[in-house]
């Protein structure tokens, strides 16, 4: 999460969120999972974001009866010249958006180590975002859905 410090915004700053363009890689074609590599290069660079535990975020939805994934939910982008606000306005087609979901950082894929790993100086993170719409197909039968009015 932010720790409140106002990032303090340096020519570098937009270098330093696309060091490479190895995440066109990470797309597939009807895709929803990209990585995003962001570093801190200055003094003040910040990643600007915030981030919810997704496990617990699930759990509670779910009245505590399942056990959640092992991800974190981006839950605000500042928009003050964060790396991740940079990374955004330079790579439109892999823009980070609140509710998208972290599935690792730096390799690590447990909440603990991802937070953790989101204390060092350069990141990459696998990003997965649900799709707002999807369809199920619920077939008639003795083995598929039955509606009763």
């Amino acid at each position: 999460p932010l720790d409140g410090v106002e990032p303090v915004m340096k020519a570098a700053a937009p270098l330093a969120a696309a060091p490479d363009e190895a995440w066109k890689d990470s797309l597939v074609a009807d895709s929803n999972v990209w990585t995003v590599t962001l570093e801190r290069r200055v003094e003040g660079d910040e990643f600007g974001f915030a981030h919810v535990n997704g496990r617990l975020a699930f759990e509670r939805s779910a009245g505590n009866v399942l056990s959640g994934p092992e991800e974190l939910i981006v839950s605000k982008i500042r928009d003050d010249g964060g790396l991740l606000q940079v990374w955004n306005s330079l790579h439109p087609e892999a823009r980070v958006a609140e509710h998208d979901h972290i599935r690792n950082v730096n390799g690590k894929c447990t909440i603990t180590d991802m937070q953790a790993a989101l204390q060092e100086p350069k990141i990459c993170m696998t990003i997965h975002r649900y799709p707002d719409e999807f369809t199920v197909a619920l077939p008639r039968g003795p083995l598929g859905f039955h509606y009763q009015p």
